[in-house]
Parts: structure tokens; sequence; C-alpha cells
């Protein structure tokens, strides 16, 4: 469990989960690097609890990339990022709730399959090309608002 205090990095993600609970709370993501695909959370497996998680991606990164397991995001704030949220595959599962994703580059949400429950969540894009709020592609895809 991680209460308060702030994540800066560099590198390929910020906080990495492939199994177990992780529960993040009143945490500041602030990427510094200078990769377009850099992951602030990349959940592979497990559960993730997130509540008031303010990500801040200075134009690059991506918000979220959930390749498996369950992820709820309570009043998270993604800013700048380039990409908002991916689901990779079926078996992965995001609830947003009183949420806000300001991104750059392609998308906001991008479920390729999996489900996503998106309960008050503002996406705005503030790019210069043009993309999608949200984009949904693959068998098995599944979005409930």
């Amino acid at each position: 469990m991680y209460l308060g205090g702030s994540v800066e990095f560099k590198g390929k993600y910020g906080v990495s989960l492939t199994r177990g609970i992780a529960t993040l709370k009143g945490i500041k993501m602030t990427y510094k690097g200078g990769s377009s695909t850099a992951d602030f959370m990349t959940v592979r497996g497990g559960t993730v609890m997130s509540e008031s998680v303010k990500i801040y991606g200075n134009g690059k990164g991506q918000g979220v990339k959930v390749n498996g397991g369950y992820v709820v995001l309570i009043k998270p704030s993604l800013n700048k990022v380039r990409t908002g949220v991916t689901y990779i595959i079926q078996n992965a599962e995001v609830t947003m709730i009183s949420s806000s994703i300001n991104f750059t580059g392609g998308y906001g949400v991008n479920l390729n399959v999996g489900k996503a429950i998106l309960n008050k969540v503002e996406i705005l894009h503030t790019g210069n090309d043009s993309a999608d709020l949200i984009k949904a592609r693959g068998k098995g895809s599944k979005l409930v608002f």
C-alpha cells in the first residue's frame, strides 16, 4: 500500500504489477524521460486499487497499460499523457470513476479486448492531430458507461 508521496521516473514504467494486490492513494506520478512509450502504470496480472492518483506526462507516455488483471481507478487525473488507457487482453478489466484523461496523442481509451467500465469520465484531446477519444476493436471488447 502506498499513501501519498510522489514517483518520478525516466525508464519504461513508474509502477508495474505482475501479480498480487497494489493499493495507491494520493500519489503524484511525473515522467521525466523522453520516450513516448513509457507507462505510468503497467499491470500484467493481479489487482490495482487506486484513488486520487495524479499523473503528469508532459506530452509523453501512456497513463495505464493493462495486459491482464483488474484495475480500479477512483478520481484519477491523467494530465498531458500521450495516450490514456490501453487494454490488451480479454481477461483485463478496468473501472474508472470520476476520472479525467487529458491526452495529446492517438487515443484516450484503447480497448483491444477486455472490459472497460467508465463512470463520470471526462476525456479531453489537446494534441494538434486528430485522435480517438475511445477506440474499441477486437472480438469481445466490452465498454460500459
